[in-house]
């Protein structure tokens, strides 16, 4: 992730630099002038304050040292006692005896911790939130190699996604980290799907140990390698009520062996583009599948449909990328 220098130079000066000078320029210019009015504060309730303010200080630093909030906390403070030390010097001596910059102290002091303590309640509620709303999916950018004019790309309608109006896209489903293999839960998925038996295509030469049997090493369990990682959100909810998922994309292809008769989308909820008509740019590929989802609405709705909109960029740049990786891998292994 980029870092945004002027941001966080902005951070370090309000947070870091500003309390300093502010309690430096007002130790050099105030405080010879305080001396006096400092003994008309009660010395009981000045000690009390005095230890629960650096409690609170301790307390933060303990909790909140590796992030921000600690840096807010201490801003928050820094104003606390600048409000004292500024009422102490201008208020008459008849108000500080009455307490009354101390008890100013203690009612900024209050209502400062309950502004960080609720922002950070605030950020937590929407992480928590967020959390929730995120979900796992393995996806498989499915390549039928029996086809007998080419190996062709699979897309299905999924209509649970973009709001119920559905969105065409390789076929694929959710797992839970640490209870399921991704790409095996992801074969079982396309079987479901599809209907046909499946495998996972690795395009990554070297990473996976040599002996088979060390596949899984003391409390390893090596797994195959997406071919790409997206964070998606989703236009909406999906059926586990996600609006965002981790993807997992994996390069998959299949003979087109038939081992569920009724899978859940059939021959019309999907389509196939020629890897060939992806190949070249992101253009042609949007090209071919266009095509391919045209042919699909005059095959099924006997006309041409009037718009688009149910393709995304980042579908068509899987088939684009996975068209040129698949073809490499071709390459090399004749």
């Amino acid at each position: 992730m980029a870092v945004n220098w002027k941001d966080e130079s902005i951070k370090f000066l309000v947070y870091r630099i500003s309390p300093s000078l502010i309690l430096l320029f007002i130790s050099l210019i105030i405080w010879p002038a305080l001396n006096n009015k400092f003994q008309l504060i009660d010395t009981t309730l000045l000690i009390v304050c005095s230890i629960v303010f650096t409690g609170c200080i301790l307390y933060d630093f303990k909790d909140y040292k590796k992030n921000e909030y600690y840096l807010t906390a201490i801003f928050y403070y820094s104003l606390s006692a600048v409000l004292f030390l500024l009422l102490c010097t201008f208020l008459s001596q008849e108000l500080i005896r009455l307490q009354i910059p101390l008890l100013a102290f203690v009612t900024a002091f209050i209502l400062f911790k309950i502004l960080h303590l609720t922002k950070i309640q605030v950020e937590y509620i929407e992480k928590n939130k967020l959390r929730k709303n995120t979900g796992f999916a393995a996806t498989g950018i499915l390549i039928n190699r029996n086809n007998p004019h080419g190996p062709t790309f699979i897309l299905v309608l999924n209509k649970n996604l973009k709001n119920k109006q559905g969105l065409w896209v390789p076929p694929g489903g959710h797992y839970l980290p640490h209870f399921e293999n991704p790409s095996k839960k992801l074969t079982e998925k396309i079987q479901s799907e599809i209907g046909v038996k499946t495998s996972i295509l690795n395009p990554y030469k070297y990473n996976f140990p040599d002996n088979i049997n060390d596949y899984k090493t003391d409390l390893v369990t090596w797994m195959d390698a997406p071919v790409f990682l997206l964070e998606e959100n989703l236009m909406g909810k999906c059926s586990h009520d996600h609006e965002y998922h981790i993807d997992s994309i994996f390069l998959c292809i299949t003979d087109f062996e038939v081992v569920e008769k009724r899978p859940k989308y059939d021959y019309k909820d999907r389509i196939e583009i020629p890897v060939s008509a992806c190949i070249e740019n992101y253009d042609t590929a949007e090209q071919g599948i266009k095509k391919a989802i045209e042919k699909w609405h005059i095959d099924n709705n006997k006309q041409k449909p009037a718009i688009t909109d149910n393709l995304t960029k980042d579908v068509i740049w899987r088939l684009h990328l996975a068209a040129k990786i698949y073809t490499s891998l071709l390459t090399q292994t004749q």
